[in-house]
């Protein structure tokens, strides 16, 4: 069938280029605004990124100079132990290395924990913790 008849069809309304003018120019108002949105935020994400790459060498620079100390604290701490044995080294002497190497295993242990966090930071920076959590809910 051809339709209703013209005198029943709706008149057509074309929109006036005046009124079209100040949505077309609301909607490239609304593209720049966006543009720059869009821009701030991956300026703030590239720093957040690289801050957090900064924050994962300094980490694992910290875990291999504290694992590097411990070794030489141990190394110490066995040292003053042979001593105390053979009589040459006081007791006092031999609780202070054994003090120091605690503490040397502590900061080994707290590197370690800055550096997991500093890759945890990292991952969620760049959104590699997203992947992950895709993985578990699919």
């Amino acid at each position: 069938p051809p339709g209703p008849p013209a005198a029943l069809r709706p008149p057509l309304t074309l929109p006036s280029a005046g009124a079209a003018r100040p949505r077309v120019k609301a909607a490239r108002l609304r593209t720049v605004e966006l543009e720059k949105t869009t821009e701030n935020l991956t300026i703030t994400v590239s720093a957040e990124v690289r801050d957090s790459v900064t924050q994962l060498l300094s980490a694992q620079e910290q875990l291999r100079l504290q694992r590097s100390n411990l070794r030489l604290v141990k190394r110490n701490r066995d040292l003053v132990e042979r001593e105390y044995t053979a009589g040459q080294a006081s007791l006092v002497r031999l609780n202070e290395a054994q003090r120091d190497l605690v503490t040397a295993q502590g900061r080994l242990a707290l590197a370690l924990a800055t550096l997991r966090q500093a890759r945890f930071n990292l991952e969620t920076d760049t959104g590699h913790i997203l992947e992950g959590l895709a993985v578990t809910y699919r």
